[in-house]
């Protein structure tokens, strides 16, 4: 397999039409184009006229994304080059470090309290969120199929699940998962939600984290548009209907990964738990949804459980 480093066009083998993954539509528009980064060619960003949902379209073919992450992908030297997972095991990478708080506070607040709650981390990397959560208390493991990402784990003595079936065999085992930027690298968000939904408990949470398309594509020269490997784009609508066509409830928790949870929560006194920021929070809910925040997903109980 090679790779087009001189910038011409890739030969049509080594792409695939897709259709939306969230209705199944074909008809699109392109509302971005952009090179990669490892394969030097002009990638489209589709938006479905049908459901508003964006992906890229037409992609690199499923074995062509799946040798993206390889050793130097996880060494900051891949398609991404925002993040080196070394950095982050070192603790030298604050936002990372943010991200993870914010994370593990939310399913504190989801669960009331991390104590005993059985906890999956989908796409751990190198676990550092589901370390966090154990030392919190929570009956914490990771989930990740890369060697490279279960050898971090290893390392510092993290549980990790590296096999999908031995992942399918916990079902109903969870209080509550949560899978930070793993959502925009697969190729079925639909498929994905719904493998994971059998996962939770009746009752059970799923928090996403991912980038939100209508303020990353307003960043000139964004990073977060990695073609490549980030397939699918997400906005706070368009993940609340990807959550509900999979079977999920919206849970009322309120989402502490939003962007605007510490920029607007500290402003006053007592930051995010002052009754006016939480005012704030929820007008923009109802007022601004495409801003944030995004949703948190909770499995029915069986009485309103679909079929």
């Amino acid at each position: 397999m090679s790779r087009d480093t001189e910038g011409a066009s890739l030969r049509s083998p080594e792409l695939v039409d897709v259709v939306c993954d969230g209705c199944g539509s074909a008809r699109t528009v392109t509302v971005a184009v952009k090179e990669g980064v490892v394969w030097k060619r002009r990638f489209s960003i589709v938006r479905c006229t049908a459901c508003q949902h964006v992906y890229v379209n037409p992609r690199l073919r499923d074995d062509f994304v799946e040798a993206l992450y390889d050793e130097a992908y996880y060494h900051g030297g891949g398609f991404d080059r925002t993040i080196d997972y070394d950095a982050v095991s070192r603790g030298l990478d604050e936002k990372a470090e943010r991200r993870f708080n914010d994370a593990r506070l939310t399913l504190e607040l989801a669960l009331d309290g991390l104590k005993g709650r059985r906890i999956l981390e989908v796409g751990c990397a190198g676990g550092w969120l589901t370390q966090m959560l154990r030392l919190a208390g929570a009956d914490a493991i990771g989930f990740d199929t890369s060697a490279y990402a279960q050898a971090l784990c290893a390392r510092s003595s993290i549980p990790v699940i590296g096999d999908f079936d031995d992942l399918y065999a916990q079902a109903e085992a969870f209080d509550a998962i949560v899978s930070l930027e793993t959502i925009e690298h697969v190729f079925s968000p639909t498929e994905f939600l719904r493998s994971l939904r059998n996962l939770l408990k009746p009752g059970g949470i799923l928090l996403i984290g991912t980038g939100n398309w209508n303020i990353e594509h307003r960043v000139r020269g964004t990073p977060y548009v990695m073609p490549e490997g980030h397939l699918h784009y997400f906005t706070p609508a368009s993940l609340r209907a990807f959550l509900l066509r999979s079977g999920y409830e919206i849970s009322t928790v309120r989402n502490h990964l939003w962007f605007g949870w510490r920029a607007i929560g500290r402003r006053f006194p007592g930051g995010a738990k002052s009754p006016v920021f939480r005012l704030l929070y929820r007008a923009c809910e109802a007022l601004a949804p495409g801003i944030g925040p995004f949703p948190v997903g909770r499995r029915p109980a069986p009485a309103t459980e679909p079929v």
